[in-house]
């Protein structure tokens, strides 16, 4: 009775204070909903440190293989061996390299010889010469080298000669395969040797002029 006296007394609420009693239920329930957030928050992290506290590091002893190499897979076991790489001398000598034909005048000729030879470290067998491209016109050589075998100080020769007939610089290359004696043939190798030369007529030779005696 004296509830509704009061309720009676008071009269209905007023628009503002509606609106203020709608809000303080607002801000009540979110305070309630933020607190209940929180404690799940704690909980949680709660619940993490006890599972970082249970890990246990392992332990390894002198003996162990942190990765196991080697009782997994037997092929990185002690069966491979490792070299360490280092830079392998040439044994092959090539005297003179680049070869030079000098400057020819045309209807005359140039000659020079390439001579292979070895370090004298190791047996070499020289199995072929051949010219990387097709010779120019006039050129040819007389292969002194393939099939042999060259031993400390041999040597052997490639003896080549250019008579040209067109005016023109001219540049090839000899390519020289060969292998070491106790190694197969499988295993050659190829060296390039550069062969330069200039053909001219005598109005453009330069050089003529140092040569007196000459019939040009």
């Amino acid at each position: 009775m004296i509830k509704e006296d009061k309720e009676q007394n008071q009269g209905p609420l007023t628009y503002s204070e509606s609106y203020v009693k709608k809000t303080n239920r607002i801000i009540l329930i979110v305070g309630i909903s933020s607190l209940i957030i929180f404690l799940l928050g704690v909980m949680l992290l709660i619940s993490e440190d006890n599972n970082v506290n249970d890990y246990e590091a392992p332990t390894f002893t002198d003996n162990d293989d942190v990765i196991n190499i080697g009782k997994e897979d037997p092929l990185l076991g002690n069966s491979i061996e490792f070299q360490t790489i280092e830079n392998i001398e040439n044994p092959l000598t090539t005297t003179p390299n680049p070869v030079p034909l000098g400057q020819v005048v045309l209807g005359t000729d140039a000659q020079n010889v390439l001579t292979l030879g070895t370090t004298g470290k190791t047996a070499l067998k020289i199995t072929s010469v051949l010219l990387a491209e097709p010779p120019a016109d006039g050129f040819n050589f007389e292969d002194g080298c393939s099939g042999k075998v060259l031993v400390g100080k041999d040597t052997c020769h490639i003896t080549m000669k250019w008579e040209p007939v067109v005016a023109g610089n001219v540049q090839n290359n000899f390519i020289v395969t060969w292998h070491e004696t106790n190694v197969s043939v499988q295993n050659s190798k190829s060296e390039k040797i550069p062969v330069i030369g200039s053909a001219v007529t005598k109005e453009e030779c330069t050089s003529c002029e140092l040569s007196p005696n000459s019939d040009l």
